[in-house]
């Protein structure tokens, strides 16, 4: 009930977290309308957004918030958005906080970890809702059609294989399994194989 599953148009996927003092925003997609009003229907909590990795279509409305979080591993990735699109809506990247691995967002009732999973991109990471059972991918691994390891940032396979294995050790010593529900980046790949 505290958790909100929200796409662009091209079905990039977003999700807004609500505990009792805060609310957390994973990504931000990249709608051709202002976000900000849609999440002002569902609360009007503080808002933190973290975003799981710096490609366009997971940061594209960051000039709406204030409190964003992105790993600095990603700085170059989030300035090559304007070699896609010169019209690209850039923040100065100082306003950015930098996401740890680990760090926690604490929102009340809930925490909410990161994990990182550098491959897809250098700074990619996972966000953990172990209240929720819930385990938000963003593009690191995958959103049910693989992981696009092919692009100019992402890691060389055997270094995005060895953090995988790290994660996944984490994940099941923390008792994650197939009853979690895992929330991936773009809502189109969902069912493909």
């Amino acid at each position: 009930p505290q958790s909100y599953y929200i796409n662009d148009e091209d079905e990039d996927s977003c999700y807004l977290i609500i505990g009792d003092k805060q609310a957390l925003l994973i990504d931000l997609g990249y709608f051709k309308e202002p976000l900000l009003p849609t999440i002002r229907q569902i609360t009007n909590k503080e808002i933190i957004v973290a975003c799981t990795h710096g490609h366009f279509d997971h940061v594209g409305a960051m000039p709406e918030f204030d409190h964003i979080y992105l790993s600095y591993r990603d700085q170059a990735v989030y300035f090559d958005n304007v070699k896609f699109n010169e019209n690209f809506p850039m923040i100065d990247f100082n306003k950015i906080h930098p996401l740890e691995a680990h760090q926690t967002f604490n929102l009340g009732n809930l925490v909410i970890e990161t994990i990182p999973l550098a491959g897809h991109t250098p700074g990619s990471v996972i966000f953990l809702d172990r209240h929720n059972k819930c385990v938000y991918t963003g593009d690191a691994i995958g959103s049910g059609c693989g992981v696009w390891m092919q692009l100019f940032h992402s890691t060389t396979l055997s270094s995005y294989l060895k953090v995988l294995r790290e994660a996944i050790n984490y994940l099941e010593q923390l008792g994650v399994d197939h009853t979690w529900k895992f929330w991936g980046g773009h809502n189109q790949q969902e069912s493909q194989s």
